[in-house]
Parts: structure tokens; sequence; C-alpha cells
């Protein structure tokens, strides 16, 4: 199961540069809008079962329907200087999720 949670803390660092930098050469806008999909997706499902699960305060669902809407953002060409904190936050909490993990 730690191994799960290792893989997608170094999607969650991923997914922080892909919000920090956007215009990384591997980083083609079909890859973006797919991964903003994901990660709404992600973090509603995150929410919902909290929620199901009687835990009111899930900050890290939340963080990743964020993370997927700042994708959408970029890929639909609107650009914000905010998109870059929000990218260092991803990046912290995909660290911090990794050595949580170990």
């Amino acid at each position: 199961m730690n191994l799960i949670f290792m893989i997608l803390s170094i999607v969650d660092i991923i997914i922080g540069l892909m919000i920090a930098y956007p215009t990384f050469i591997l980083f083609t806008s079909i890859v973006i809008f797919y991964t903003s999909l994901i990660y709404v997706g992600k973090g509603l499902w995150s929410i919902f079962s909290s929620l199901a699960g009687g835990y009111y305060y899930d900050w890290m669902g939340v963080l990743d329907v964020v993370y997927g809407a700042a994708l959408f953002a970029i890929y639909s060409g609107i650009s914000n200087g905010i998109f870059y904190w929000i990218g260092i936050i991803a990046i912290v909490e995909g660290i911090y999720s990794f050595f949580r993990s170990l």
C-alpha cells in the first residue's frame, strides 16, 4: 500500500511541475487537458469518500481539485502568476506525502 502512496506523491510532484512550468516541452496541451480531468476526478473522489467516512477536513482532496482547475485554466490559455505558487504547493504536498509514506 505504501508503494501506491509513493507513486501518487511522485505524480503530485510532476503535477506541481506541470502547473509551475506549463511551457516545459514534455507537457503538451493534450497531456495537460487529460491530467486536469483526472485530477479533478481524483479530488472529488477523495472529498466524497472522506465525507462518507465522517472525515470533514480532507485538505488534500480540495488541493487536488484546485490543481485540476489550474491545469484546465492553463490548457484554456489562462495565465496567472498564482499558478506558479499553486505548483509549488503541489510540489511541497508531493514531497510531504512521499516522506509520510516511507
